[in-house]
C-alpha cells in the first residue's frame, strides 16, 4: 500500500514528511546499473520532432504570465465549411484557455522547476515542459472535416501508409517461435504418498496449540475418519510426532474444514528446532465438506537430518478447525516446473513471470528450425528460488546448435550470486548455412542430483528496423473528465496524455462496460461484455479457454508484455496472463506506483528491439487510497484549507466510513477531489517516459480506463459503485500512424472495441476477434450508435445508454460501501444526458412511456446472456481478499449467471409498478 504523508496543516512541506522518493528510492529496489533508460525523442529545441512536415501537431506554449496559445494554427477550414457550421462526427481540440488560480498556478511552475533540477536519468528528457502544456481545459471547435485537413492527413498517409499491411514489410521482426518436445520419457513415479497419520480414538499424540481441541466420530454417513476438532479464533497450530527422512518428501496433504478462508503453512521441526518450511497455501471455507490442502516442501531436498515433528499453522482466526489427517507425499521435483509435453505456461523467477518450459538434467529438450540466414535466436533462463540447486558446484546450461562439423555449442552458468532473476540469450546465427537446424537445450549437473531450469520464449526471428508497436494503458479508475485536453475537464494538468491527444484522437463519449477492475479489464481483453464472460468481481479468474487480446498478438509474431500495478490483476488471480511471453505484478503487496511499474517496463523495452511488440501497461495510482507524492500532494489544494475539518459552507459531509487517503479523520470534502487530481497529475508525468520513448515514436497508442470513480456524487464518495456517467465514463486517446491529429470525436463508443481497433492498427485485420474498428466512428456516414449495456460488479445493477437517455436498473437491493443511500430492489432511473450531464434529476415520472420501452430493451439484453464457461473459481486467498477489502472492494460473488439476472414474475413494488 502507497505511503502517505502527515496532511496536519501548519507544517511546512519538508517537515510533514520526506518526498516519496526518499521513503522508496529507486536505487534500493532497481539499481541504475541494471535498468537501461527507454530512449527518449527528442530535438534541438527540446520538442518533439515531427513525423512529417504535413502531420506536426500544434505545438502549446505561453511564457509565465501568459495565457497558452497555439503555437501554429490549425489547416484553415475550405470556404463555406467554417467554424459557424455545425460539427461533424469530429472535430479538431481547440486552443486551451487557463482558468487556474494564481497559487495553482505557481505551485506547477514550482513542480515544472523541481522536475527540471532532476538527475537527467529521472527526468523526463523531451517530455514537453509543463508550463508549455497546462494549465488547460481544451474547448470544442465547431468546424466539420474540411478538405484543408484532409490533404494534411493524406500527406501523413502518405508518410506511414495507413494500417501496417500484412505484406513483406509488415512481416519483418515477426518471431518464429519454436516448439520444444523432451527427449526421453519422464519420472513415472509422480505425485505418490510415503506416510499417513491419521486422528487417533483420544487424540493422541497430536498436540494442539491456540484453542480448545477433541477428537469427534463423524456423523452417520460421512467419512470413516475420525476428525480432530479445534475452537477458538486464535492462530491454531496442530503437532504431529513421527519419523520424516527429510529427502523422502516434498509435498504433505491435509484434509481439514475451516469456518472461513485460511492461510496454511508447515513447518518441519528437529529437536524443537525449526529446519525449514512450507510455502503458504490456502485452505477454502469448507464447514460442511472437507477440502484436501497440498503444502510444497522444496527445501526438502537440501536437508540431510531426519525430522521428528511436523507443524501445522493455521494462520487465520477461524472460530473452528476440523483435522481429517494428514499425508506426507513426494513428488519428482521436475513436476514442479511445467511439462515439456504441454503447451508453456508462465514461471515465477524473481520478479515477473514468463512463458516457459521446464528443463531437466535428466531430460533434455530438443527442437529443430528452419535458418534463413541474418537471424536471432532468443530465449531466456532461470531458476525459481525454491528449485535452486543445494550443491556449491553449480550446473551449466548447454544449447547445441546444428550437427557434424556445423556443431556450435553454447554454455552458461544456471544460477549466479545475486537475487534470482531470469537470464536474456541473444544469439545472432549468421554463422548458419540456411536449411534446417537442430537444436537442443540440456544441462550439465556435474554429479547425480537433478538441476532444472525454466526455458523461457524461444524463439528465432529476422530483425527488423522499424518494427511494428502496439501499446495499451489501462490507467484504473480515470474519470473521462480528468483528461486536460478533454471537453468539460476538471482543472488539472495532464500534459503527456494532452500531447497525446493532440498527435491522435480523443473520444468524449467512450463507456466502459462494468464498473470494477478485473471483469472490466477482462472484457477489454476479450472484446466480450461481463455478462456473458461471466466474470463480475475481482477474484474470479479468467480460464484458458477465452481468446485475449493478447494470444492474438502472440500467434501473429508479437512479443507481447504485461505490467500491471495491483495484485489482483497478476495471472494467478486474473487469468489475463495468458498469451504473455512476460508479465509482472506487485506480490506480495497488493498495489504499486506507475513509477516502479514503469521501471520495469523501462527494463523490458530494450530487450525486444527489432521484433513487433505487444505492451499492456497497467497503472493504479488514481485508485484510492489517494496518496501523491509529495511534490504532488497540494498541487489543488490550498495551505489555508485544513482537510481535516468541515468549512462549513453547506458542502456534504463525509460518511465516517470513508477515507480518500491512508490518514483518518478527513472531513473536507473539497480534499478527496483535489488529492484524486493530484493523483492523475502525478500518473500523467510517469506515462510521460512511456509517451516520449524512441520505442514508441509512430506506435499505435491507445490510452483508457476500467471504470471511472465517484467523488461525493450520489451520496458515493470515493469509490465506483453505482453505474452512473461518473464511473463508466472513461478516457479513450488513440494515436496511430496515418491518423488525424487532435481530433475530437463525439459519437459514443465502447472500451471493449479497443482491442478489434488496435489488431486492424497493426495490419491483422483478419485475425478471428470480436468488437468493431473505433475508427468507424469518424465517417461521416456511419450508422447510428447502438444502444450500451453496462453491468455492475457482482450484477448489482445494470444501465442501458441510447442516444441522449441513460437508464438505470437495480436488480438487487445493494448499497455500495462508502455510499449514503441504499438501493432498492428492481428501482428505475432515468437520466437525459444532454441537459443533466451528471444524472442528478430523475426522469422517471416525465417519462413514463420511455422508462417502458428503455426498460425492456435493457432486460431482453440481460436475458438473452450467454454463459460461454470462462469464469474460473477464485476468491480463495485469504490475503488477496483482505487487501481487496483494503482497495474498498466488496468479495461478494457473482448474483447470478449470464440471463438469470432478472426473475421472471417479480412481485416487488417496482416491478408491479411496470406490469
Amino acid at each position: 500500500m502507497k505511503m502517505r504523508p502527515s496532511l496536519r496543516p501548519g507544517t511546512a512541506p519538508s517537515a510533514r514528511s520526506p518526498p516519496r522518493s526518499t521513503v522508496k528510492p529507486a536505487s534500493a529496489s532497481r539499481p541504475t546499473a541494471r535498468r537501461a533508460s527507454i530512449p527518449r525523442r527528442t530535438s534541438s529545441s527540446g520538442t518533439h520532432p515531427c513525423l512529417c512536415a504535413a502531420s506536426r501537431p500544434p505545438r502549446l506554449r505561453r511564457g509565465a504570465d501568459e495565457a497558452p496559445s497555439i503555437a501554429c494554427s490549425p489547416p484553415p477550414a475550405a470556404p463555406g465549411r467554417g467554424g459557424s457550421s455545425s460539427p461533424g462526427p469530429w472535430r479538431l481540440i481547440s486552443s486551451p484557455r487557463s482558468g487556474l488560480p494564481p497559487w495553482m498556478r505557481n505551485r506547477i511552475e514550482a513542480l515544472r522547476a523541481a522536475n527540471e533540477r532532476r538527475p537527467a536519468a529521472r527526468r523526463h528528457a523531451s517530455a514537453p515542459a509543463m508550463h508549455d502544456l497546462l494549465p488547460r481545459r481544451l474547448g470544442a471547435r465547431s468546424a466539420r472535416f474540411s478538405p484543408a485537413l484532409g490533404l494534411g492527413l493524406a500527406l501523413c498517409a502518405g508518410c506511414f501508409g495507413g494500417d501496417v499491411g500484412a505484406g513483406e514489410d509488415a512481416g519483418d521482426g515477426i518471431l518464429r517461435r519454436l516448439t520444444l518436445t523432451p527427449a526421453g520419457a519422464a519420472d513415472g513415479r509422480g505425485l505418490h504418498a510415503v506416510q499417513r497419520h491419521e486422528v487417533s480414538e483420544d487424540g493422541q499424540p497430536w498436540i494442539v496449540h491456540g484453542g480448545h481441541s477433541e477428537p469427534r466420530k463423524p456423523r452417520s454417513g460421512a467419512d470413516v475418519e475420525r476428525i480432530l476438532v479445534i475452537y477458538g479464533h486464535d492462530p491454531k497450530s496442530i503437532l504431529i510426532p513421527g519419523h520424516f527422512p527429510s529427502h523422502s518428501f516434498n509435498r504433505v496433504a491435509v484434509k481439514l474444514q475451516v469456518s472461513k478462508h485460511e492461510a496454511l503453512q508447515l513447518q518441519a521441526i528437529k529437536d524443537g528446532r525449526v529446519v525449514f518450511g512450507s510455502l503458504t497455501s490456502t485452505a477454502p471455507a469448507s464447514i460442511n465438506e472437507p477440502a484436501i490442502v497440498l503444502l510444497d516442501l522444496p527445501q526438502a531436498r537440501r536437508i540431510k537430518t531426519d525430522i521428528d515433528t511436523l507443524r501445522i499453522n493455521i494462520v487465520g482466526h477461524s472460530g473452528q478447525a476440523a483435522i481429517h489427517w494428514i499425508e506426507v507425499l513426494q513428488q519428482p521435483i521436475s513436476e514442479w516446473l511445467p511439462d515439456p509435453e504441454q503447451p508453456p505456461r508462465l514461471v515465477d523467477v524473481g520478479p515477473d513471470a514468463r512463458r516457459a518450459l521446464g528443463l531437466s538434467s535428466r531430460r533434455p529438450l530438443e527442437g529443430r528450425f528452419e535458418a534463413a540466414g541474418g537471424e536471432v535466436l532468443s530465449f531466456s533462463y532461470g531458476v525459481p528460488e525454491r528449485l535452486l540447486f543445494p550443491g556449491r558446484r553449480q550446473p551449466r546450461l548447454r544449447l547445441i546448435l546444428g550437427t557434424g562439423e556445423a556443431r556450435r555449442v553454447e554454455e552458461w552458468p544456471l544460477q549466479e550470486e545475486g537475487p534470482v532473476r531470469w537470464h536474456e540469450v541473444s544469439l545472432p546465427l549468421a554463422d548458419l548455412a540456411p536449411g534446417e537446424v537442430p537444436l537442443r537445450f540440456e544441462i550439465d549437473s556435474l554429479d547425480q542430483r537433478e538441476a532444472l531450469c525454466a526455458v523461457a520464449n524461444v524463439a528465432v526471428h529476422q530483425p527488423s528496423p522499424a518494427p511494428r508497436t502496439v501499446l495499451l494503458v489501462t490507467s484504473d479508475t480515470h474519470r473521462a473528465d480528468h483528461i486536460g485536453a478533454a471537453p468539460g475537464a476538471r482543472e488539472l494538468t495532464t500534459p503527456n496524455l494532452d500531447a497525446l491527444a493532440q498527435r491522435g484522437l480523443l473520444f468524449e463519449d467512450c463507456f466502459s462496460s462494468t464498473n470494477v477492475t478485473n471483469p472490466s479489464h477482462v472484457a477489454l481483453m476479450t472484446a466480450t461484455h461481463p455478462r456473458d464472460t461471466g466474470i463480475l468481481n475481482n477474484t474470479s479468474p479468467l480460464r484458458a479457454a477465452a481468446p485475449t487480446l493478447a494470444e492474438r498478438f502472440h500467434e501473429a509474431g508479437f512479443a507481447t508484455f504485461a505490467v500491471v500495478s495491483a495484485k489482483h490483476l497478476g495471472a494467478p488471480h486474473s487469468g489475463l496472463g495468458q498469451g504473455f511471453d512476460r508479465m509482472s505484478w506487485p506480490a506480495p503487496r497488493s498495489q504499486r506506483d506507475a513509477e516502479d511499474s514503469i521501471d520495469i517496463l523501462e527494463d523490458w523495452i530494450p530487450q525486444a528491439r527489432g521484433r513487433p511488440l505487444f505492451v499492456w501497461l497497467h497503472v493504479f495510482d488514481a485508485h484510492t487510497p489517494y496518496d501523491a507524492p509529495l511534490a504532488f500532494e497540494r498541487l489543488y489544494y490550498p495551505d489555508d484549507r485544513d482537510p481535516f475539518r468541515h468549512p462549513g459552507d453547506g458542502s456534504p459531509t463525509i460518511p465516517p466510513n470513508v477515507r480518500p487517503s491512508p490518514q483518518e479523520g478527513i472531513q473536507d470534502p473539497a480534499f478527496g477531489p483535489a488529492i484524486y487530481r493530484a493523483e492523475v497529475s502525478y500518473l500523467d508525468s510517469e506515462l510521460g517516459r512511456v509517451l516520449d520513448a524512441d520505442r514508441f515514436r509512430g506506435a499505435m497508442v491507445a490510452v483508457t480506463s476500467d471504470h471511472g470513480e465517484s467523488l461525493g456524487e450520489h451520496g458515493i464518495f470515493y469509490e465506483h459503485g453505482g453505474l452512473y456517467p461518473q464511473t463508466i465514463h472513461v478516457p479513450l486517446l488513440l494515436e496511430y500512424p496515418g491518423g488525424p491529429r487532435g481530433a475530437l470525436v463525439e459519437r459514443p463508443v465502447r472500451q471493449i472495441d479497443v482491442g478489434r481497433t488496435l489488431l486492424d492498427l497493426a495490419g491483422l485485420a483478419d485475425v478471428d476477434f470480436p468488437g468493431q474498428d473505433l475508427r468507424e466512428a469518424l465517417a461521416a456516414d456511419a450508422p447510428p450508435p447502438a444502444p450500451r449495456f453496462t453491468l455492475a460488479q457482482g450484477g448489482f445493477s445494470a444501465a442501458v445508454t441510447t442516444g441522449d437517455w441513460h437508464l438505470l436498473l437495480q436488480l438487487t437491493a445493494h448499497g455500495e460501501a462508502q455510499a449514503q443511500k441504499p438501493r432498492a430492489l428492481h428501482q428505475v432511473e432515468l437520466f437525459r444526458l444532454s441537459d443533466d450531464p451528471d444524472c442528478e434529476r430523475n426522469l422517471l415520472d416525465e417519462e413514463p412511456e420511455r422508462v417502458h420501452a428503455l426498460r425492456t430493451l435493457l432486460l431482453r439484453w440481460l436475458a438473452s446472456g450467454e454463459d460461454r464457461g470462462w469464469a474460473g473459481e477464485g476468491g480463495r486467498d485469504p490475503e488477496l481478499l483482505a487487501q481487496l477489502a483494503d482497495l474498498g472492494y466488496t468479495t461478494s460473488e457473482s448474483l447470478s449467471a449470464a440471463g438469470e439476472h432478472y426473475p421472471e414474475d417479480c412481485t416487488c413494488e417496482w416491478c408491479v409498478r411496470f406490469d
